[in-house]
Formats: structure tokens, sequence, C-alpha cells
């Protein structure tokens, strides 16, 4: 379907942004500052009075990303108590010029994803409406917005400050979707957040649209109707004007043509995947450009195998024995971290007869198996072609 309504989360999502409130120079010169009105601070005694006044916020926090600045005050507020406490009488107007100061400081470099502006041109012109629903402070939102030539797209913006309340709850949802008269069921949320945009969004029934960003919280693929595992604004917008799904994951069992896509899956897999924790000279040898798929094929046949699919493509497969070895296990890299290799485990595993589970793990799967309740027997040196490669023999009970 083609969406009417796209609301769009803001930083990680459309802008990238790095902030530091940490360095000594930020408080020395908004002690300066606040010594111009007659509030005066040690830079130490201004840092540590600011953080007096939001920790309660920080504590109630869900996510501790400075970018966001305690989303449920308004942060101008905090600042015009820092010139009361000092017995400085200024108008609010100068609190929110602290701020934004503060702000500017604090800022490292703040830029659009390359393709946000075609983006949201692309979906203006198909006829949606665009909406912002962010947790941030508007008196820099607002601005960063403007200073990067983005708020003219939108036809709403909502920020948690304003509302005192922010994503993942529900109620924040619920508020744009009364006050702009918006069906949720015509609409969907982008953003870069499982809990906070992905959750949130699916408990008030609005579809969802996850971007994995280098500003992304640590954490598994959500459910999303819509997965992106690295940022790419123009594949966003492909995928949203298509208006096509993410289809569910089917396994099934090998069949002998899918021999040269298996290959192809496990080479580029090794030499992307793996390429952090291995040389280009042991992935070579691991996963070489040409396969004897005769012999692959019959690997496979000797061995329970099973394929996944996903979206009308291969997304991963794995084959175990008999006795209860996991040979092999591989996602493509485009289909990393959406569950694929946990539901082909837990369906190889459930199908096999056999007490006791053992695989050869790599270094870059070592930690996927030990969250299964796999354990490490030993390190060892596999040789190949003169090469040695690291890996973990490693094994588990049935539970």
């Amino acid at each position: 379907m083609m969406y009417q309504t796209y609301i769009f989360d803001l930083y990680g999502t459309l802008v990238d942004i790095h902030t530091d409130e940490t360095k000594i120079e930020v408080w020395e010169k908004m002690a300066l500052f606040y010594g111009y009105y007659g509030a005066f601070y040690t830079a130490e005694e201004l840092r540590q009075t600011y953080r007096e006044l939001t920790q309660e916020a920080e504590k109630e926090a869900l996510r501790h990303d400075s970018h966001e600045s305690f989303p449920e005050l308004q942060i101008e507020d905090v600042f015009l108590e820092l010139f009361r406490r000092k017995g400085a009488d200024v108008l609010k107007e100068t609190a929110v010029y602290a701020g934004q100061f503060f702000r500017v400081l604090t800022t490292e470099y703040i830029r659009l994803y390359d393709g946000t502006r075609e983006l949201l041109e692309a979906l203006k012109a198909s006829g949606g409406s665009l909406y912002l629903l962010s947790n941030a402070q508007r008196i820099f939102t607002a601005y960063e917005m403007k200073a990067l030539d983005i708020f003219r797209y939108f036809d709403g913006i909502y920020i948690s400050s304003s509302y005192g309340v922010k994503k993942p709850d529900r109620r924040f949802f619920e508020i744009l979707l009364e006050k702009e008269e918006l069906k949720r069921e015509e609409a969907v949320m982008i953003g870069n957040d499982g809990i906070c945009d992905i959750r949130g969004a699916k408990e008030a029934g609005i579809d969802t649209f996850y971007i994995r960003s280098n500003i992304s919280p640590k954490e598994e693929t959500p459910d999303a109707d819509f997965v992106l595992e690295e940022m790419d604004q123009r594949r966003v917008k492909e995928m949203l004007l298509s208006g096509k799904k993410k289809e569910a994951l089917r396994l099934r069992p090998y069949r002998e043509e899918d021999a040269e896509t298996l290959a192809q899956l496990f080479y580029d897999t090794v030499h992307t995947v793996n390429a952090a924790d291995y040389t280009k000279e042991q992935l070579d040898v691991w996963a070489p450009k040409e396969r004897d798929l005769h012999a692959w094929n019959q690997s496979f046949l000797k061995h329970r195998t099973l394929v996944a699919e996903r979206d009308g493509r291969i997304a991963g497969f794995g084959d175990m024995d008999e006795t209860g070895y996991l040979d092999r296990l591989y996602v493509h890299r485009e289909f990393q971290r959406q569950g694929i290799a946990e539901a082909i485990c837990d369906a190889l595993e459930g199908e096999s007869e056999a007490d006791v589970f053992e695989t050869h793990a790599s270094i870059t799967a070592r930690t996927f198996f030990e969250a299964r309740g796999y354990e490490v027997i030993r390190a060892q040196q596999v040789e190949r072609q003169g090469i040695l490669l690291t890996n973990y023999v490693m094994r588990k009970r049935r539970q």
C-alpha cells in the first residue's frame, strides 16, 4: 500500500549529530555568559548545578542520549533557574538564548544523512503528508531543522518537550493522530530506535520502518514492517513509495538447485560480516571465490539443511548432522539481526534427536552461540592452505 502519512523521528533517522557536554571548555564559556547577567558561577559549579536540576529526568530516561537533552522537560526552564539561583532577574527569552548557546557549544557536528532532502521531496511529491515526532527540545530541534533547511517539508512538528511526554509512550503518538486528524492505518513511523520509535508506534497501531543508523541503540533488530540494516535514504525512499512490507520469514528444506546461491551467500557473508575478525588472507582460504558445487551439494544432502527465505530472496541457511553437529550457519549481510539465525537454529535443534549440540563457531559468531546457551570447550587453530584460523568448539545440552 502507498501511505498517506509519514511520521519521522529526527536524530539518527534524518539528521546525524554528535554532542559532547563533558568538555570543561563548554562550562567555562557558559559561566562567562551567565556572568554577563550577574549570575556568577565557576565552570565546575555551573556544571554541577545543571546536573542537579536535570538528574531526575535522567534517572527516568529510557535512553541516555545527550542530543535528546531530557526530552520530557522544557530545558529553557533549567537555564532560567540557573540565573535565578544567583539572583539574576532575566526574561525567559534570555534563558532560551542561554540554552541555544549551550547547544552550539556542545555540538561537534550536525548534518543531514546523504539523500535526506531527496527523500522528503519525493514523499511530498507523491502527495504524502510529513510529520515529525521527536524526543527532543524545541529550542534546539526546531532551529536545527531550519538551519538544515528541512523544516519546510513538514506539515506538523511534535517535539516531546512541548507535550511533557515522549516516545515510546503511546500518548505521544495519540496526540499527533488526534490533533492532525490522521488515520493510523494510512500512517507509517520511520525511526532508528527499536523501543522508542518501533515499539511505541506498533502499540499505537501504526506501521513501522526501522533504520539501523550510526547512532541507533545497540539492540536486536525489532519486528518492524520495513527493516533497513544500514543507513541508505535512497532505499528508504524506494521502500516507502513501493509500500511493500517485509514478508514473514519462511524456512524450507534445501533443494539441489540452491547450491550455487548458497555458495555465493556463503562467500559474500564471510567476506563482509566476518571481515572485522579475520584478515583478508584468512577470509580468502575460508571462503574462496571458486567452490566445487557438486561437493557442496552433496554435503547439504547428507545433513538436515534448512533455507530461510524473506521478501522472495534466500536470506540464510544452516545444516546439522544426525549427531547434533551444526556444520554451517550463515545469514546474508542484508538480513543480519532480523532473528533469522535464531529461527534456523531453533528449527534444526528442535528437529534433531540429539541430546548435545556442537558447533565450531567463528570469532564473530561466538557471542551469538553463547547467548543460545552454548559453552566454549576450547579454542582451536584450523589450518587451511597453510593459513591458521581461530574458532571455538562449543557445546550445549538440550534443555
